[in-house]
């Protein structure tokens, strides 16, 4: 809707203050029954080698209890395959750290498994739910981004990668790389852009359209689990900043759910869709997602510090290699360039003001399709409306409601 500020408008997305609970690590803790509108090959246990796109988590187990998981009754989406540029080449599954790797707690090599175990619920009745009985172990931990939890230090992605393990004889994910309803991506990943038509295919949600709502995105992401300093806060659930990713708005309705985290982005190119990001959060009742640039998420497992050493991973190409590690720099126009030069300058001074919870660079609620700087709100109260500038010296300022945009 539109809602008029003295002469200038502006796009409001109405949304409500309570969001559905989430889970303490990647999704809401799942008590219902099978979604019947969504595709079941999402949720459903396959047999080996899998296809990508499809329900998958860390599953270790609490040593004194056997099957019970340490994620507890959660689940979360197994993303695509990576490669490393050994010969051959070793390959990965990658999702997210809070998906694979326990939100910075897992120890190198912990299973991951297909399916999640709050989808024992459905897939097999004969194992007890929310338990790890009966699933697949398709993978082990290989190496993790540590997530920041500090302030004024971002996160660039959210990230882990597990190498692919023999299930019965054979691959445990199928060698190409194939997710479900989206075939094989290709190996050459694209930066995320404004109005750019993307898909995923994920656990909850299935396989869902939408386009990219804005990029070079800073904000903060409640929803991760706490109370265990030094690998996260103390409190009992932390929030973490992140710099550079981009938001996606379902074409229709909402493009991503909790379970959904761990969701390769591609663009709609084909026969081979092209890379564009890694999905880890976003809000249900406004229909936003967001998502790490490909290309920036990869770099991130080959930088110091990362836990397991540093790998160089990418998609493959059409032989089954490794394919060449693309670029997320420098894609963006002069117009997008020079609003992102004022946005930083003045970053400390908007994420200051009240109920602002990041910012970014969108368009124009005009319709004219420039570039603008995006402050995301909260709350859209009467005080914070107030508080932001119409403009930044000459770049236009559009306040837009999101709500609270959780880690799924």
């Amino acid at each position: 809707m539109q809602i008029a500020r003295g002469n200038q408008s502006y796009k409001r997305l109405f949304i409500l203050l309570a969001v559905a609970c989430v889970a303490l690590v990647s999704v809401v803790p799942i008590t219902w029954a099978q979604d019947e509108s969504v595709p079941n090959d999402h949720r459903v246990q396959q047999q080996p080698p899998i296809l990508l796109g499809s329900s998958g988590m860390n599953g270790a187990v609490n040593g004194g209890n056997a099957n019970q998981p340490l994620l507890g009754c959660s689940a979360g989406t197994l993303g695509a395959l990576v490669a490393d540029n050994a010969t051959p080449p070793n390959l990965y599954i990658l999702s997210n750290n809070h998906v694979l790797a326990r939100t910075n707690r897992a120890a190198i090599a912990e299973p991951v498994i297909h399916t999640s175990t709050a989808d024992n619920l459905d897939n097999n009745r004969r194992n007890p739910p929310c338990t790890t009985a009966g699933t697949l172990r398709v993978g082990a931990l290989s190496n993790y981004r540590r997530l920041s939890f500090a302030i004024g230090v971002p996160n660039v992605a959210d990230v882990a990668i597990a190498r692919v393990q023999i299930v019965g004889g054979q691959l445990g994910v199928n060698r190409q790389g194939s997710i479900i309803d989206i075939l094989i991506p290709s190996g050459n990943p694209q930066a995320p852009r404004r109005t750019m038509n993307v898909q995923k295919s994920g656990r909850t949600t299935g396989t869902t359209s939408g386009h990219i709502t804005a990029i070079n995105v800073l904000i903060a992401v409640p929803g991760y689990p706490g109370g265990a300093p030094p690998a996260t806060c103390p409190a009992p659930t932390c929030t973490a900043s992140f710099a550079g990713v981009f938001l996606i708005q379902g074409d229709p309705g909402v493009f991503s759910e909790p379970g959904d985290s761990g969701s390769l982005v591609v663009d709609t190119a084909r026969p081979n869709a092209n890379p564009v990001g890694l999905l880890f959060g976003g809000n249900q009742l406004t229909g936003l997602s967001i998502a790490s640039p490909i290309q920036a998420t990869l770099n991130e497992l080959n930088k110091a510090g990362t836990v397991g050493g540093q790998i160089k991973v990418a998609f493959q190409s059409a032989s089954g290699t490794a394919g060449q590690s693309g670029s997320d720099e420098n894609s963006m126009t002069p117009d997008e360039m020079a609003a992102s030069e004022v946005k930083a300058k003045y970053s400390e001074f908007l994420m200051s003001l009240p109920e602002v919870v990041g910012h970014g660079i969108g368009s124009s609620s005009t319709g004219s399709g420039a570039p603008v700087i995006q402050v995301y709100l909260r709350r859209a109260t009467d005080q914070a409306l107030a508080a932001i500038p119409a403009s930044l010296e000459g770049i236009p300022v559009d306040p837009v409601e999101v709500g609270n945009i959780t880690l799924f």
